[in-house]
């Protein structure tokens, strides 16, 4: 943000060959920098001294003629919710259907216990969809406990 101008200006930076971003030609004046990676989307934006919001990030001032050093950030990848079991079905013949929450796109791979005293993985893992995903399951003793979990 310019302070000049109160507008957002846009600065591309360089990588250059020490492991370093680079941005070039900013006129003096004082900025709130904010990160965020275009290329895929992926990352969360951060402003400048890890503060979340353009008012909480901390002002930086630039001199004609001065190097700027030590503007640091790190982006991070949003948090992704656990896969939840919302409900169970009965099919009939020992059959049910486990209906599941989780974030649309992770891999997520089902397991079963038959005693809770350790999980098997069942099949292959799977995408989760949008909202409600349904998964046919048997039951093959007296008692079965089923997770959805994360995939490696």
């Amino acid at each position: 943000l310019n302070d000049s101008t109160l507008l957002w200006e846009t600065y591309l930076s360089t990588y250059t060959q020490t492991g370093f971003y680079l941005i070039g030609s900013l006129p003096p004046g004082t900025y709130r920098l904010k990160f965020q990676e275009f290329a895929t989307g992926q990352y969360l934006p951060e402003f400048y001294d890890n503060a979340e919001t353009l008012e909480s990030a901390q002002d930086i001032i630039l001199t004609a003629g001065e190097l700027e050093e030590n503007i640091n950030a790190s982006l991070a990848l949003p948090a992704v919710a656990p896969p939840e079991i919302v409900d169970i079905t009965p099919l009939g013949g020992g059959w049910f259907e486990l209906h599941f929450t989780g974030e649309a796109g992770s891999m997520y791979q089902l397991q079963k216990s038959l005693a809770l005293d350790g999980f098997m993985d069942l099949g292959a893992p799977f995408e989760c969809q949008p909202g409600i995903n349904y998964i046919p399951v048997e039951q093959d003793g007296p008692k079965t406990f089923w997770l959805v979990k994360e995939a490696p």
